[in-house]
């Protein structure tokens, strides 16, 4: 009995959708690796960075109202501050090693595009 060729071709499709949404570390060494996910950490903390300042109550000068901020808003702006400082200060770490933040982000970029007009 031969498969139906539909089924079949969307089986295909589905699979090289699942592998072309994973995140792709080849010809890096596990130094760089580290690099990138720690690069990674602090886009992402600066996001939410940005996101806590977006939605942070003002006063009318349009500073930050401090006093009508809950404790767990207090408590969430320091964890952040402190892990995106963490994160910094490990990225200053390994450009002071020698290596170039810039130039691995790019290789990885190129690596892990989904853009078919690249």
């Amino acid at each position: 009995m031969a498969a139906n060729k539909e089924k079949q071709n969307l089986r295909y499709k589905k699979t090289a959708q699942r592998i072309d949404k994973k995140v792709r570390y080849d010809g890096f060494t596990p130094e760089e690796i580290k690099i990138i996910k720690t690069q990674k950490k602090f886009e992402q903390y600066e996001k939410e960075m940005n996101t806590f300042w977006t939605y942070a109550p003002r006063n009318e000068n349009k500073g930050v109202a401090w006093e009508r901020l809950s404790e767990d808003e207090m408590n969430l702006f320091e964890y952040i501050n402190k892990q995106k400082e963490k994160a910094l200060n490990q990225i200053v770490k390994y450009e002071n090693k020698g290596f170039s933040i810039d130039k691995i982000m790019e290789r990885f970029m190129k690596l892990n595009v989904k853009s078919v007009c690249y």
